[in-house]
């Protein structure tokens, strides 16, 4: 049955219950749990699914909950969410729903504004464009080695001089 279960699961978790385990609490940080059912068709392969009406990839996972008298032990499934690549550049979403203040924010939703807390498939692509384009600017600008002249590296190469022969 071990094997069976590597082959369903993208990863598996044992711990010991000593008969305080409480899987709401447990899972309160994933979308979705539930004991598991051998009827069910559980893929160790990435799947789509909506949550809150915002589709996201998700993996199954399997948690054996085993007890100290090894007489009643459980199995969960949950799913853990796929970082997307879009995880990162969220915070700086500039459509009508994420700008503070907006009346828009309440007349429209993040799928129909393109927002980029929307997912994968309904995130606006200019909008990542050009917030990833706007991070890009400002990151050369605050690095950018073009900035400083011949003039300014013979000074600081004849300071370092000075220094050593002292």
């Amino acid at each position: 049955m071990q094997q069976d279960f590597e082959n369903k699961f993208k990863g598996i978790m044992v711990i010991k219950d000593d008969n305080d385990f409480n899987p709401e609490n447990y899972f309160s940080l994933y979308d979705y749990w539930e004991l598991y059912d051998e009827n069910k068709n559980y893929t160790k392969n990435k799947f789509l699914e909506k949550f809150l009406d915002i589709p996201y990839y998700y993996h199954y996972y399997l948690l054996i909950c085993d007890n100290i008298n090894y007489d009643n032990t459980k199995y969960y499934v949950f799913v853990k969410r796929e970082p997307s690549f879009l995880a990162k550049w969220e915070h700086l979403c500039d459509c009508p729903h994420c700008i503070n203040m907006n009346i828009k924010k309440w007349i429209s939703c993040r799928i129909c504004s393109g927002c980029l807390k929307s997912g994968p498939l309904f995130y606006s692509k200019e909008r990542f464009l050009r917030i990833k384009e706007s991070q890009n600017k400002m990151i050369q600008k605050n690095f950018n080695i073009e900035n400083i002249n011949n003039d300014d590296i013979e000074w600081i190469i004849s300071e370092e001089k000075n220094k050593n022969k002292e």
